[in-house]
C-alpha cells in the first residue's frame, strides 16, 4: 500500500494534478558548442505518486467496499454518515475519479457545512477537473473556516501553481509544512513549486526533507535530480534518477532527466539509451522526443531529429525544440526553417543568449550578413561571455574585410575562454587567413605551449611553412598533426599537397586515397587527386576524379576547365565545349571554385 498522509488517507490522487502541467524546461544547446544552457523548464512526469509506488487499487476496493456496507445500514447519525462519505469521497478522489469524488463530497456538506477537509477536497476534486473557479471558492471556504488547514493550504497552493502564482503557491505550501511538519507531501509539494521556479537550492532541501521522512519516495529522488541538474551537479543528478528507477522503472520523466545528465556529460551513447526507452513508454512525450532529437543532432543524423522534433512541437510552442529542430534545419539545408524555427524560440524565451547566436547563424547562412551582426550583438547584451557569438561575427568581420573588428573579437574570446589553447588556435587561423604569417606562427606557438596535443596548431604552422616554401618543415607538422588527429582527412590532404609541391607524387597519391578512405565526400581531395594522375598521365582516372567532384560541386568552376582540358586532349570536343561553357558562366556568376583549404 502507499504511504499514508495526513488523517490516514492516500494521496494518490495527486498524480491527476501534476499530469499536464507546463513542462520544466530543459536545458538548450548552442548550435556552435555542444553546451547547455541553464535549464529553463522542467520535465513533467507522467506519473507523481508522493507514496513512491504506483497507488494499489485493490487495497481502495476493499476499504470502498467496506465503506458502502456501512453506509448501507440503518439509523446512520448525521456525523457519522459524515464521516463515511467524506471518506468515500477521499477514496475516489485518491484513484482519480474525480467527478465521482464531487458527487460524493457535495453531501457531506449538506450534512456538515462546515467540515473544512470535505470542502477542501471538493476544491481538489474540482481543480483535477480544471473547474479553477468552483475549486477556488471551495479553498477559500476550507481556510475561511480553518485558516490553517492542511487540505485547504495544500489545495489552494496547487491552485495557485496551475495558474502560474508560484509565490503565492509556495507561500501555501510554507504554511502546509509549519502545520504538519512530518509531512512528506508538503516538503514534496513545496518542492516540486521551487523547481518550477528555478530555486533549484530550495527545492534542493525539501526533497532532502521529504526523503528523510518517507524513503523510497521515487518521485522526490527524480524531482531531486532534475534540481540537481539545475546547478550542474550531472553526477549527482544521475545518482537521483538511478535511485528513482530502483522504485520505478516505468517512469518516463526519469529516464528522461537522466538522458539529460549523460547528454551534458557528453556521455551521448547512454543518453541516447535513456531518451529511447522515454519514447517507448511514451511516444507522445514532448520533453522524451525533444531529448532524442538533441541527441539524433550531436550524432548528425538530422532527418530523424526532425522527426523527432516534429512530434515534440506537435502544434504547440517548445522553445527547446524548436531551438533543437532549427539546428537540424540548417544542417539539412532548410535555412529558412531554421530561421522560423531560431525566432519562435526566441518569442517563447527571449532571453537565451545562444538562441540569437544560432539564428545569425543561419542568417549569415542566408547571406544577410547585417541581420546576423545585429542577432549577435544582441546575444552579447544578453550574456557578454558568449563565446560563439565572438567567434561567429569573427567569421562575417574576415569575411567583410574587417580584420581589425575580427582580430577584437577573437582576442576578447581568448580572455574569456581563460587564454585556452583553442581559443589561440581560433585567432591564428584568422591570421593566416589574413595572411599575416607571424601573428599566425605566434598564437600557434602560444597554443601548443598550453597544450602540446591542441588540434589544428601544427596543421596551421604546415600551412604557414608550405605557403612560405619550406616544405620539409610543413611535412613535420603535418606529420605531427596526424598523430594528434589520425582520422582527419584534411591533414593527410594538406600533406599530400606538399608532397605534389615537391614532385613526390607516389606520396601524394597515397595522401590523396588516405584522405578519401576517411571521407567518401571530401570533394578537394577527388580535386587533388585528379590533379596528381593529370600529372602522372593517367587521363583517364583524372577524368574520373573530376566527375566524381562535380557530383559532389556542381558548381566547381575551376574542376569544369581542368577536366574540359582532358576531353580536349582526347579529341571529345563537345564535352570540352560543354566544360568550357559551364566553367565560364559559374565564374561570371562569382562562382570560381570549391577548392580551398579545409582545416
Amino acid at each position: 500500500m502507499c504511504k499514508r498522509f495526513q488523517g490516514g488517507r492516500s494521496l494518490g490522487w495527486v498524480l491527476v494534478f501534476l499530469l499536464g502541467l507546463g513542462t520544466v524546461g530543459v536545458p538548450s544547446m548552442a548550435y556552435a558548442v555542444t553546451e547547455f544552457a541553464a535549464p529553463s523548464i522542467l520535465a513533467p512526469p507522467n506519473a507523481l505518486d508522493p507514496g513512491g509506488a504506483v497507488n494499489e487499487m485493490l487495497g481502495d476496493s476493499r476499504t470502498l467496499d467496506l465503506v458502502d456496507r456501512a453506509l448501507g445500514a440503518s439509523s446512520l447519525s448525521p456525523d457519522y454518515e459524515a464521516e463515511l462519505r467524506l471518506m468515500r469521497g477521499s477514496i475516489l478522489l485518491d484513484s482519480g475519479a474525480c467527478d465521482a469524488a464531487v458527487v460524493e463530497l457535495s453531501p457531506v456538506l449538506e450534512l456538515t457545512p462546515e467540515d473544512d477537509e470535505a470542502l477542501a477536497k471538493r476544491g481538489l476534486a474540482h481543480l483535477c477537473l480544471d473547474r479553477y473557479e468552483d475549486a477556488g471558492r471551495d479553498l477559500n471556504a476550507a481556510l475561511a473556516l480553518d485558516t490553517d488547514s492542511f487540505w485547504g493550504r495544500f489545495g489552494r497552493g496547487w491552485l495557485y501553481f496551475r495558474v502560474g502564482r508560484l509565490a503565492a503557491a509556495e507561500q501555501d505550501f510554507n504554511v502546509v509544512v509549519r502545520v504538519a511538519a512530518d509531512s512528506v507531501l508538503g516538503y514534496w509539494a513545496r518542492g516540486y513549486v521551487r523547481l518550477t521556479d528555478r530555486k533549484y537550492e530550495d527545492a534542493i532541501f525539501d526533497f532532502d526533507r521529504a526523503l528523510q521522512l518517507g524513503s523510497g519516495f521515487s518521485s522526490a529522488h527524480m524531482l531531486r535530480g532534475y534540481a540537481f541538474l539545475g546547478i550542474g551537479e550531472r553526477e549527482r543528478a544521475i545518482g537521483d534518477f538511478d535511485a528513482a528507477l530502483t522504485y520505478d522503472n516505468a517512469e518516463p520523466g526519469s529516464y528522461i532527466g537522466r538522458g539529460f545528465a549523460h547528454l551534458k556529460l557528453g556521455n551521448v551513447d547512454e543518453a541516447q539509451d535513456d531518451f529511447s526507452v522515454a519514447v517507448a513508454l511514451d511516444p507522445m512525450s514532448a520533453l522524451a522526443q525533444e531529448g532524442l532529437g538533441l541527441v539524433l543532432n550531436d550524432r548528425g543524423d538530422f532527418e530523424a531529429a526532425l522527426e523527432s522534433f516534429a512530434i515534440a512541437i506537435d502544434g504547440k510552442p517548445r522553445v527547446d525544440a524548436h531551438f533543437g529542430r532549427g539546428v537540424a534545419r540548417m544542417e539539412t539545408g532548410d535555412v529558412s526553417g531554421a530561421i522560423e524555427d531560431f525566432e519562435e524560440a526566441i518569442r517563447i524565451s527571449p532571453e537565451y543568449a545562444g538562441t540569437y547566436v544560432n539564428l545569425g547563424i543561419a542568417q549569415a547562412r542566408a547571406g544577410n550578413d547585417a541581420l546576423a551582426l545585429d542577432s549577435y550583438a544582441k546575444a552579447l547584451q544578453l550574456d557578454p561571455l558568449e563565446k560563439t557569438a565572438y567567434y561567429n561575427r569573427s567569421l562575417i568581420y574576415r569575411r567583410q574585410g574587417l580584420n581589425d573588428e575580427a582580430i577584437e573579437d577573437l582576442t576578447e574570446l581568448i580572455r574569456i575562454s581563460s587564454y585556452s589553447a583553442e581559443s589561440y588556435v581560433d585567432r591564428c587561423i584568422a591570421y593566416y587567413d589574413m595572411s599575416n604569417n607571424l601573428g599566425t606562427l605566434s598564437d600557434c606557438n602560444t597554443a601548443l605551449s598550453i597544450d602540446a596535443n591542441v588540434r589544428r596548431a601544427h596543421g596551421i604552422r604546415g600551412l604557414v611553412f608550405s605557403r612560405t616554401e619550406d616544405y620539409r618543415a610543413a611535412i613535420a607538422e603535418f606529420d605531427a598533426e596526424i598523430l594528434v588527429r589520425p582520422r582527419h582527412p584534411a591533414a593527410f590532404r594538406e600533406r599530400g599537397l606538399v608532397y605534389g609541391k615537391m614532385g613526390d607524387l607516389e606520396l601524394a597519391l597515397a595522401d590523396a586515397d588516405t584522405a578519401l578512405e576517411l571521407d567518401a565526400e571530401y570533394t578537394e581531395a577527388y580535386i587533388d587527386r585528379g590533379n596528381i594522375f593529370k600529372r602522372k598521365g593517367d587521363t583517364m582516372r583524372a577524368l574520373a576524379d573530376y566527375s566524381a567532384a562535380i557530383d559532389l560541386e556542381p558548381l566547381a568552376a575551376n574542376v569544369y576547365r581542368e577536366r574540359g582540358e582532358l576531353y580536349r586532349e582526347l579529341g571529345e570536343i563537345d564535352k570540352a565545349e560543354a566544360d568550357f561553357v559551364m566553367a565560364t558562366a559559374l565564374v561570371s556568376a562569382g562562382d570560381l571554385s570549391s577548392s580551398q583549404p579545409v582545416q
